[in-house]
């Protein structure tokens, strides 16, 4: 997906870009991605849409190498990194590796496991994710922080429901990691404090000194005041990018809810693989009227559609699905039939 918004149309600073800022540039489905199909993806569109200001990207390899070799025949585009997965990223660094934390992720999942059909059920933890664990701490921790609280407090509200006994018994373990969650709490503060104003106020000459007005309060130990400068210099080094007077997006979170929108739109269908309702993800985006609708309705018929899905989509994963479970249920009733003499 590549979308673009005009520097002269983001929203005024302290607001957060939204889906009807945005416009669809193109939709471009591939078996594969690497940075020369990036480059080669860039290069068309600027054929089309002109040569952008600025690209922002999640710095995913391929995104990244793709920029880069971009830039380098376009001097006057900026390359700059998205703030939640960079702030994910120092957060990675200093967790995954953690023996602390991969042992409290461990008694996460079996208290999960042991109160999510009991009575318990209400101060069951969230699902770990697999993917972007990183960037969705804040449910794990605010679970931890509540469960803690219903230990130490005991309220009525909680204890209708079950005993003391039984809180004890499935959540005490919480009790050796008080000083632990802190810490952790207080690096998901400043990560969040950090992609929220990056997120409202983007890239631009005033950024770099906000941000340090905003985080100082925040830090309260000797590793919080290094995640502080690490992400202090982060948008610094990105914020150098813009011009005297100009401010750039620095937030892709608003791309994040956009492709969550397309998988509910999607849901059962896609099944693993894209269908014809990809091209909805382009109806996601941009300002809609009834009166916007009905000129895309004239202007592109159903066959230019069907067209379009046949050139990039080919047979979908679910076809493929339905040809092969066919094709096996006719070979298994041939093999069951009695020889014929």
């Amino acid at each position: 997906m590549i979308v673009g918004v005009r520097l002269s149309q983001l929203p005024p600073a302290g607001q957060a870009l939204e889906l009807r800022h945005l416009e669809p540039l193109a939709i471009l489905p591939v078996d594969q991605s690497n940075q020369r199909i990036v480059q080669e993806q860039l290069e068309a569109q600027a054929v089309s849409s002109g040569v952008p200001r600025a690209i922002l990207s999640d710095e995913g390899s391929d995104l990244a190498g793709g920029v880069q070799l971009f830039r380098q025949r376009h001097r006057e585009t900026a390359g700059l990194s998205d703030i939640s997965h960079y702030a994910a990223r120092r957060l990675k660094r200093r967790l995954e590796k953690n023996d602390r934390w991969k042992a409290f992720c461990h008694q996460v999942g079996q208290t999960k496991f042991q109160t999510g059909q009991t009575e318990l059920a209400c101060l069951t933890p969230p699902r770990q994710r697999s993917k972007a664990r990183f960037m969705n701490l804040d449910s794990l921790l605010s679970w931890a922080e509540r469960a803690l609280a219903a230990l130490d407090q005991k309220p009525p509200s909680v204890l209708q429901y079950t005993t003391v006994d039984r809180l004890e018994e499935k959540f005490a373990w919480l009790r050796e990691y008080r000083l632990d969650l802190e810490q952790w709490s207080e690096f998901q503060r400043l990560a969040q404090a950090a992609i929220k104003l990056v997120r409202d106020e983007g890239y631009c000459a005033t950024t770099a000194q906000r941000l340090a007005e905003r985080l100082s309060p925040l830090v309260s130990s000797e590793a919080g005041l290094q995640l502080q400068i690490e992400l202090q210099q982060f948008v610094a080094q990105q914020s150098s990018a813009a011009r005297p007077g100009e401010r750039l997006p620095g937030s892709s979170e608003i791309l994040e809810s956009s492709f969550g929108k397309l998988k509910s739109l999607e849901g059962d269908h896609q099944q693993g693989g894209f269908t014809q309702l990809v091209l909805s993800y382009a109806a996601l985006l941009g300002e809609t009227s009834s009166e916007v609708i009905g000129r895309a309705l004239e202007a592109v018929p159903i066959k230019q559609v069907r067209r379009w899905c046949r050139q990039h989509l080919g047979t979908t994963l679910q076809s493929q699905r339905v040809t092969v479970r066919r094709a096996l249920q006719a070979f298994s009733e041939a093999q069951q039939k009695p020889e014929e003499t």
